[in-house]
């Protein structure tokens, strides 16, 4: 459980109110001068429960409030911390990220009005409830990421744990070890004129005397707030992203905007009025599309740069100037292991035939185009210290990464004061 996200409690507690579960509000434990409610614990057993549908004994479930309370604790710790080492992260960020979960949940649930009696309040209260929570724990991730970096380990490290865990590491299935470079899709300048001329054409609509709504209505790419006439509801300075925000407050109320760029695509923006730092819009949104016509460009350049590279240049070198995976190209785009068989059924195909330095046809995944090259295979069999050095080698790193981060979070627990107010499940 230690990995699980920290945002997803606001999404159980959301969820569990709007699926008419009981959740008690009581102080359990204060961590620093910030409390832990015990609706948080049982929100999340609730929301565990019924994803592994199982029903659990009076004292399996004490266990398992006890360890999330346990969690909880350790993420105010985690929290207060990440403020003291001043981790930021940019509204935009978290943006993007609030809007790609709540796609995924709409995607799930399978629509904006289902999302909505779930988690039982409006897109926008969600959003707005969301939003604090998903910084905090993108911070929280921040700040693991950065302690996790400084721990190495040496050979001795390595050697230590094979002669620890050699008889207990499974086979090696049939693995391929990759590189590849990635070409995210973008819009071409022909998709950004269509959805500018799109967006123009709503905007000389409302113009010439069209409703607002009604053309939010049928025309916006914004699921949740389209239905409701574009309305975005109450944000202060900071909620949306700055290009918006530039223009709304400069609005006058009533007053609506020409199409304004911003990440989303283009927005037409209403004030509907605005009280200080806060303000209500209500938007028409035109999302700027990738087509048939960006595919067969990434699929075009990634054609010509897999035949430079056959013939002068080094799939490493290509990499590291080309590829759009910010991650892996410092690395020469390299992916590492993977087991075939549990590979994306993209990339199976694609490496499907291929022997070591050989370099796949260009391909497309969910996150672009794709061109691989296979570093090293294996068949299946029993690992080796000699063969296998690097794999054991990450094996090692994570494991003593896991318990170097639980040695600091039990040393940051004696720096922050914690009282653990009641035993959950019991009364106070």
């Amino acid at each position: 459980m230690r990995n699980f996200l920290y945002s997803v409690l606001v999404l159980c507690a959301l969820a569990a109110a709007g699926l008419g579960i009981e959740l008690v509000d009581k102080v359990v434990a204060v961590v620093g001068d910030e409390p832990v409610l015990m609706s948080e614990v049982e929100a999340y057993a609730q929301f565990l429960l019924q994803q592994e549908r199982r029903r659990l004994t009076d004292a399996e479930m004490e266990q398992l409030r006890s360890q999330i309370l346990l969690e909880l604790i350790d993420r105010h710790v985690l929290l207060i911390q990440a403020r003291k080492d001043s981790i930021e992260v940019e509204d935009r960020e978290v943006e993007q990220e609030l809007e790609s979960r709540l796609e995924r949940e709409v995607e799930q649930l399978g629509s904006v009005e289902r999302l909505e009696e779930v988690y039982g309040r409006p897109i926008r209260q969600l959003k707005r409830d969301l939003k604090e929570r998903i910084r905090e724990g993108m911070m929280i991730d921040r700040l693991k990421w950065q302690k996790q970096q400084q721990i190495h380990v040496a050979r001795g490290d390595v050697e230590a744990f094979w002669a620890a865990y050699q008889d207990s590491l499974p086979e090696l299935e049939e693995g391929v070890k990759i590189r590849h470079i990635l070409r995210e899709l973008r819009p071409s300048r022909t998709a950004e004129e269509v959805a500018s001329d799109r967006a123009w054409g709503l905007y000389r609509g409302i113009q010439a005397g069209r409703d607002f709504q009604e053309v939010a209505r049928e025309s916006s790419d914004d699921p949740g707030t389209a239905e409701r006439g574009g309305d975005l509801g109450e944000t202060a300075r900071g909620d949306l992203v700055p290009a918006y925000e530039e223009v709304a407050f400069q609005l006058e109320e009533g007053e609506i905007s020409e199409p304004v760029l911003t990440e989303f695509g283009y927005h037409i923006i209403r004030l509907d009025w605005r009280r200080g730092e806060k303000i209500r819009t209500s938007h028409i949104l035109v999302r700027l599309k990738t087509g048939e016509k960006d595919e067969s460009e990434a699929l075009g350049f990634l054609d010509s740069l897999r035949t430079q590279i056959l013939i002068k240049d080094s799939f490493v070198e290509a990499a590291q100037r080309y590829s759009d995976d910010v991650d892996t190209a410092p690395a020469g785009g390299l992916l590492g292991w993977y087991e075939v068989a549990n590979m994306p059924s993209e990339f199976r195909e694609a490496v499907r035939g291929l022997g070591v330095d050989d370099i796949s046809q260009p391909f497309l995944s969910e996150f672009g185009a794709h061109i691989i090259q296979v570093v090293d295979r294996q068949e299946r069999r029993k690992m080796s210290l000699e063969k296998d050095w690097d794999r054991i080698e990450a094996m090692a790193k994570n494991k003593k990464r896991d318990r170097v981060f639980q040695e600091w979070i039990e040393q940051l627990r004696t720096q922050v004061y914690i009282d653990t107010v009641v035993a959950v499940g019991t009364t106070p």
